[in-house]
Parts: C-alpha cells; sequence; structure tokens
C-alpha cells in the first residue's frame, strides 16, 4: 500500500512538471477541459465565445500531440485520469468553482443550447459544481438557467 502510494505519488508530480511545460493556452485550456473530462468540438465552440483562452481547439491539437489528451473525431479525452487529476489541481482552489460558473453561464448564453440536452446538461453539471457558493446566479443568470 505504501510503495503503491509512493509511485502515484512520483507519477502524479512527473505529470504536473510535464503540464508545466507546455505553453500558457494549452495549459489554461486543459484547466477548463479538465472540469469536463472530455470535451467535444461543439462545447469548445461555445467556450471559445466565453473567452476562456484563444482558439481552445488549437491549444487541444497541441496538447494532443504531447499525450495529455487523445482525439477520437470531435471529441477531446484525457489520456489517463491521472492526467486529468493532476490538470485540475493546477487551478488553485479558491479559483475551481468560480471557474465552473463561468463555464455553466458561458455554455447557457448561446439560445441554441436550450435545444441540446447534453450542452443543458453540462452546463448544469457545471452549476452543481459549485452549488456550496454563495449567491451562485444573479437573476440575469438564473433566468438564462431557466430557459
Amino acid at each position: 500500500s505504501i510503495d503503491i502510494q509512493m509511485i502515484s505519488e512520483g507519477v502524479v508530480e512527473l505529470l504536473t512538471s510535464k503540464l508545466q511545460q507546455l505553453p500558457h493556452d494549452v495549459i489554461e485550456t486543459l484547466k477548463v477541459a479538465s472540469c469536463f473530462g472530455q470535451i467535444n468540438a461543439s462545447t469548445i465552440q461555445l467556450l471559445d465565445l466565453g473567452q476562456f483562452v484563444p482558439d481552445m481547439e488549437k491549444a487541444l491539437e497541441l496538447a494532443a500531440k504531447e499525450g495529455i489528451v487523445e482525439k477520437a473525431g470531435p471529441v477531446f479525452a484525457f489520456s489517463h485520469d491521472m492526467l486529468q487529476e493532476s490538470t485540475y489541481n493546477l487551478i488553485p482552489i479558491d479559483e475551481r468553482k468560480p471557474l465552473h460558473k463561468k463555464i455553466g453561464v458561458s455554455l447557457v448564453q448561446d439560445p441554441e443550447v436550450a435545444n441540446n440536452a447534453e450542452l443543458c446538461t453540462l452546463a448544469v453539471d457545471q452549476i452543481n459544481s459549485c452549488k456550496d457558493m454563495d449567491n451562485i446566479l444573479n437573476p440575469v443568470e438564473r433566468a438564462l438557467f431557466a430557459r
């Protein structure tokens, strides 16, 4: 048990080191992607509009070349759960819930999301990830989710 834990900690440190060597835009894109686990092209397009990082798809393509994520058609997914976890842990704890909120609100701002059950579910999941925050949504944001 101790040996396994030590190996796991070493792997996490190695992965974190590899992640931190990537360009800033790629790291920021991976942080957003780590909130999902896997992310598809339509979600990326909506998040690009939310101005998280310029050209998220290009950043994810670079991450795929580095083996951090894998691409299967329009979907990018982390190559390993530990990569996703290591990336998510790069987000300071006090910034995680605000990031989930920003993602959720970004997704519902597009009127077409209301007609897409998958995107609606993603948006609600993001808001649920920050449910312990005080006053999660302002009245305008609540109206967006009510649509």
